[in-house]
């Protein structure tokens, strides 16, 4: 078994700033009554902040309750064991790029809710469902008990209850993140695969996370009804991302697309709503997977397994922990397997090229023009030189180039490692593009932790 030996990842790629429109709209259901303040404002406030539409919806029109336990948003997040308010403003800040608003820390008892969820036709022009708890969400549950709340009748709750399954289903079919929190957590729980009606513990169907993993409310009852539906419960993590149902068929459009929270902290509502937006921005859709992703891995060459120390120079990745087969390093031959891998959940087509620069590379290595047209044909650069032998200056710099032109460039420790010798170096990749290094002195190799950066 070989190992690879992960001290830093980095992934470039020009920024673009998204210019938002009405389209960017997240689809927010709260309970006509006993939503939980900080979970709504929070959640709330965040994702507008980073520049969403936030459309709130209730079982029916006009003022749905809110509430909230022991004191103002200070108190709430004053009770986060190890935290404070003070940390939850800086969290908001740094996650969310502007300030908490002071003034929106008491509960104001009510939110004015201008149409119903009932209403929404489709989850075309939103980008996420989001579930908010409380102790009154809990009547929204696929689980064929409906009772009235506040002046809304029996027969309206489970009508919103049945509207918001339908709406899950179909985000996860376009490859939409659907979110519960807290209380709320229950919400996808209880989701039913469609068509699955006579199949699970109560008969109502399989639930929509049966064999994956949520979180929840931490009290024994969110325990049991996870074991109920088969769904792994994550008792101590603040944030989960799970995977429909293998029953659910939707082509994997909604795998990684289910997130449940644990509790009302504003700490972990933050986190959530970063998390949300994270998986709006950056998870590809299934056709976006499957597209051809052209690959070019630099390298210099595969290990010597006859003498892979770190002595001889013409083996480009040494071998740190004994050359047995069990302690091996990877080499580029592990990553073109890696890359052709067809795995669970693995719906990636990469079209993977590689290049040897010590050994007659198809471009001269003095020639930034000729170096940069040849990676011009790729989408992503895999860099995977341990040694700095034949990194010459004009290579760095049409990489650089590469990635400011909007290329990806990967790297690990051997992208990091500036080994200095022989006039060469790594000075321009380290210092102009990864902005991070792994010293040629003072480094040490560790296969228990790693750091991934991103620039």
């Amino acid at each position: 078994m070989r190992y690879l030996l992960l001290v830093s990842g980095l992934f470039l790629f020009t920024t673009i700033t998204p210019t938002f429109s009405q389209q960017d709209s997240i689809l927010m259901f709260v309970s006509f009554d006993s939503t939980y303040y900080s979970e709504y404002i929070v959640m709330r406030e965040a994702l507008e902040a980073m520049g969403y539409y936030v459309d709130v919806r209730s079982a029916d029109i006009g003022m749905a309750h809110t509430y909230l336990i022991g004191g103002n948003l200070t108190a709430q997040a004053n009770g986060l064991s190890g935290s404070n308010y003070s940390a939850f403003e800086s969290q908001y800040q740094s996650m969310v790029g502007s300030p908490w608003n002071a003034a929106l820390n008491t509960d104001p008892g009510v939110i004015n809710i201008t149409d119903s969820i009932q209403s929404i036709s489709s989850m075309a022009s939103y980008k996420a469902l989001v579930i908010v708890g409380g102790k009154g969400v809990v009547r929204y549950r696929l689980d064929g008990q409906y009772s009235s709340q506040l002046s809304l009748p029996a027969s309206r709750v489970q009508s919103a209850a049945h509207k918001l399954n339908d709406l899950a289903t179909e985000a996860l079919l376009l490859g939409k993140p659907v979110m519960g929190q807290c209380h709320g957590a229950s919400i996808p729980a209880f989701w039913r695969v469609p068509n699955t009606e006579g199949s699970g513990f109560d008969n109502l169907g399989l639930s929509l996370l049966e064999g994956s993993m949520a979180t929840g409310y931490p009290e024994p009852e969110t325990a049991t009804n996870l074991m109920d539906l088969n769904i792994n419960f994550r008792s101590e993590d603040k944030v989960v991302i799970g995977t429909p149902s293998n029953s659910f068929m939707d082509n994997d459009a909604g795998t990684f697309r289910v997130i449940t929270t644990r509790d009302w902290y504003p700490q972990t509502v933050v986190h959530a709503a970063k998390t949300l937006t994270n998986v709006i921005e950056t998870y590809p859709l299934t056709s976006e997977l499957t597209t051809a992703v052209s690959v070019l891995i630099i390298h210099g060459g595969a290990v010597d397994t006859d003498n892979c120390s770190a002595g001889n120079r013409n083996n480009d990745v040494p071998c740190n922990y004994g050359n047995d087969a069990a302690n091996l390093p990877a080499d580029y031959t592990d990553l073109v397997a890696l890359f052709n891998s067809n795995e669970f959940n693995d719906n990636f087509n990469f079209v993977v090229s590689d290049v040897d620069i010590s050994n007659n590379p198809p471009f001269d290595l003095n020639n930034e023009t000729e170096i940069l047209n040849y990676l011009k044909s790729f989408d992503v650069l895999f860099f995977y030189k341990h040694w700095s032998d034949f990194v010459s200056v004009d290579l760095q710099n049409a990489i650089v180039t590469f990635a400011d032109d909007g290329g990806g460039v990967v790297s690990i420790h051997h992208g990091l490692y500036n080994d200095i010798h022989n006039g060469f170096d790594k000075n321009i990749m380290v210092n102009d593009l990864f902005e991070a290094e792994s010293p040629q002195s003072g480094w040490s190799a560790t296969r228990d932790t790693f750091q991934i950066l991103q620039t």
